[in-house]
């Protein structure tokens, strides 16, 4: 008998446990429930058959996430790189890698993977977007030319809105500041202007990065400002019809880039080593690499580490230099130009080669962002849907770089930029409780673009002598 009295309430406990356990993963599973749109219709993030990776607004106000780049650091198979694949430091010609594939060209019309807000594809979008008005993210991975069409042989990363409340009013501020004169303010305001038929939002941002390092000439390195405002209008004049308009601006404007390069010549750790490689015919074969780092990388304060610096300066010293020269076979003087002070400016800065673009008050990026989109969805009955959706880009972008990137005054380049996009898209889609489904749409689509990427003009000086006789 002491023996069936213990084992009654440990089986009891048990049971207990299992329906508490049941209970809570129920409840669980309804909280964690995430509606995504990668398919152009609402469906379950967990029933949906494709690789996607969604994050809400509370999960990256939660994690701290600003931009692109901290999503992909929180995301598996997404690599962000802010300018130009890695290869210049700054905020220009951004690049989205999904599953390792990558343009050959990093340029804003040569993508593998597109970013699209609220389903339009935004031209140049991968750069410098705000996050503080999304109502979710979606990172699509694989091919998504069905759903989203242009650029998106690897993915799509989709950017959600959030819609105006149509019932009552809310408002939110987002606040951060460190040293170096950065700081990230955000706010945002909502409400009805009809109740239930008509509702605003309104948000700005303003963010910034004081310099943290210092050039060699005495220039700040490393600063960047962005200001950014959106307004959004939703109607909704019935349960089965409902329009939303939404622009934003954006003025981007980015001091020279604090950065720092490594050279093999003179920092060649490989000398008298060996490694095994292979040729193009696979065979194995012994090379002895020269004018490389073997071993790791020195960082700052390190030996060997690259100095941080560059030219900020727009009066280059060669420029106002004269000097005088002589004719190896007469012995006479050679008559030089008179000196050219501000060359530089005249050519790379006052010099408009394309019209339109912001004028630069010195080395670093300018950049202006204007986007307009619409959204309408119709519901029919039986389930039947119907969305519209139109988008319209204007991106100007200019940029003075010191084109090879050291205290040598000997290149310099500048990158202006334009690009325009003008799209329309109309989609019906079949019930989704059917057992067979199907969509249909049309789009139409035009972009114009100037751009060269790897800096589009240059200048360069130097001094040459030559004796004959």
């Amino acid at each position: 008998m002491q023996r069936e009295f213990l084992r009654r309430p440990v089986l009891l406990a048990a049971v207990s446990f299992f329906v508490l356990a049941q209970s809570a993963y129920a409840q669980t599973s309804a909280l964690e429930e995430i509606i995504v749109t990668a398919r152009q219709r609402s469906e379950s993030l967990q029933t949906i058959p494709l690789s996607i990776v969604a994050y809400n607004a509370d999960d990256m106000t939660a994690a701290g996430i600003r931009h692109l780049g901290d999503l992909a650091l929180q995301s598996s198979g997404i690599q962000f790189d802010p300018n130009m694949s890695g290869t210049q430091a700054g905020r220009l010609n951004g690049q989205i890698r999904m599953r390792g594939v990558a343009a050959l060209q990093p340029l804003a019309h040569l993508q593998t993977t597109a970013l699209f807000v609220d389903g339009i594809y935004a031209l140049g979008g991968a750069q410098v977007l705000p996050l503080h008005d999304l109502e979710r993210v979606e990172i699509i991975k694989g091919p998504q030319s069905a759903f989203f069409g242009r650029n998106t042989f690897a993915g799509a990363v989709n950017y959600i809105t959030k819609n105006p409340k149509l019932d009552d009013f809310e408002g939110q501020l987002d606040a951060s500041a460190a040293t170096y004169d950065q700081y990230d303010v955000s706010a945002q305001a909502t409400g009805p202007i009809m109740q239930d038929k008509l509702g605003y939002l309104a948000s700005m941002r303003l963010y910034s990065k004081g310099s943290m390092f210092t050039a060699t000439d005495g220039g700040a390195l490393g600063k960047q400002s962005s200001k950014s405002a959106s307004l959004a209008l939703l109607a909704r004049p019935s349960d089965t019809f409902d329009v939303k308009l939404r622009a934003f601006y954006q003025k981007d404007d980015d001091g020279p880039a604090a950065e720092g390069f490594i050279r093999g010549r003179t920092t060649d750790t490989c000398d008298g080593k060996t490694v095994q490689g292979r040729a193009l015919d696979g065979s194995a074969v012994t090379l002895r690499p020269k004018n490389f780092v073997c071993g790791r990388i020195p960082q700052i304060g390190e030996v060997g580490a690259p100095l941080i610096s560059t030219n900020t300066s727009l009066r280059p010293q060669l420029f106002a230099l004269v000097r005088p020269g002589i004719d190896g076979e007469t012995g006479n003087a050679i008559t030089l130009p008179a000196a050219r002070p501000d060359f530089l400016i005249q050519q790379l800065i006052n010099r408009k080669y394309i019209a339109g673009v912001p004028t630069l008050e010195g080395f670093g990026m300018e950049r202006e962002t204007l986007r307009t989109s619409l959204n309408a969805n119709w519901q029919f009955a039986d389930g039947y849907t119907a969305t519209l959706t139109a988008g319209y880009n204007d991106m100007r972008t200019n940029w003075l770089v010191d084109f090879d990137h050291t205290d040598v005054e000997s290149w310099w380049s500048a990158d202006p930029q334009t690009g325009k996009d003008t799209s329309v898209e109309l989609r019906v889609a079949s019930p989704e409780d059917k057992r067979f489904r199907w969509l249909a749409g049309g789009t139409y689509y035009k972009q114009t673009f100037i751009t060269s990427g790897a800096g589009g003009l240059l200048v360069s000086a130097c001094f040459a002598t030559q004796f004959t006789g």
